[in-house]
C-alpha cells in the first residue's frame, strides 16, 4: 500500500463524492477552514494498492523550525472506495501511515479513524 500525494483538489473532490458515507473532516472545505482558523496546512492523498485507487484521506499539518516540531492530524479517515476498507486494508493503512510519519522527538500524531458501524468494530 502506498500514498499518492500528487492528487489534485479536483480529483480528490471527485473521489470524495463517490464515498457513500463521507465525513466533513475529510472534505476540502474543511481543509480550507482549518487553514483559515487554525493555520493548519492540508494534504490529500489517494491510497493505492497494486496501482488501484482504494481510498482517500486528508491530513492537517502544523510545522515549526523546518519540521523539527511537527504535528500530523488525521481525523475521521481514511475513506474507502467501493468495497475496500477491509480489516487487512485498515491494518496495511496503519503500517503505511506509521512508515510515512514515524514516531520521533518533536512530532505529535493524532489519528482518529473512521470506521463503519459493525459488530466487528463494537466493543461488546
Amino acid at each position: 500500500m502506498i500514498f499518492d500525494w500528487t492528487i489534485s483538489l479536483a480529483n480528490y473532490n471527485a473521489l470524495y463524492s463517490k464515498i457513500r458515507r463521507s465525513t466533513i473532516l475529510q472534505s476540502v472545505a474543511y481543509a480550507r477552514a482549518a487553514r483559515d482558523v487554525y493555520q493548519q496546512m492540508s494534504r490529500q492523498a489517494v491510497i493505492k494498492l497494486s496501482d488501484k485507487s482504494i481510498g482517500i484521506f486528508q491530513i492537517q499539518e502544523v510545522s515549526m523550525l523546518g519540521k523539527l516540531v511537527h504535528a500530523v492530524i488525521l481525523d475521521r479517515g481514511p475513506l474507502w472506495l467501493d468495497k475496500n476498507g477491509t480489516q487487512p486494508h485498515q491494518m496495511a493503512f496503519l503500517k503505511a501511515f506509521q512508515d510515512e510519519f514515524p514516531r520521533r522527538f518533536g512530532r505529535r500524531r493524532r489519528f482518529m479513524p473512521e470506521y463503519e458501524e459493525s459488530s466487528k468494530m463494537s466493543s461488546g
